[in-house]
């Protein structure tokens, strides 16, 4: 039991670190849950469209901007490599390390955060913001 009690508190702290940075929890958790399961499942669409367009980032040394799924998708050998896979496996919630940024992988092979999908604001969506295979 204590091993159990040690991973409720971990998970408890990580709650109330998101909770601090961005008002709430909930959906960092259950985004982390739906990315696992999409990118084990090899679900290259769902990955993509977990992710925030435009998507600046590096492929084989090059800066990228991502303006769409069928972008991302050109690229997710490269975007989603199998360390980059391994990474998303291994992380737990409770093991999150999260700032005013958004939420991390690993060593920052991943990071995810709250955003405003239009204009307006009026509602917020987690998604990819960075990766950095």
């Amino acid at each position: 039991m204590p091993v159990a009690r040690a991973a409720e508190a971990e998970a408890s702290a990580t709650d109330a670190r998101l909770d601090q940075l961005f008002g709430e929890h909930a959906a960092f958790h259950a985004f982390l849950d739906e990315l696992k399961v999409a990118v084990a499942a090899d679900d290259r669409p769902k990955v993509a469209g977990l992710v925030s367009y435009p998507l600046r980032t590096r492929i084989e040394g090059h800066a990228v901007r991502l303006r769409t799924p069928e972008d991302f998708l050109a690229h997710y050998d490269a975007l989603i490599s199998p360390a980059t896979r391994s990474r998303i496996a291994a992380q737990t919630y409770a093991g999150l390390f999260a700032n005013g940024h958004g939420a991390m992988i690993g060593d920052g092979q991943v990071w995810f955060a709250s955003v405003c999908p239009d204009p307006t604001c009026t509602s917020r969506s987690v998604r990819i913001i960075g990766l950095n295979p």
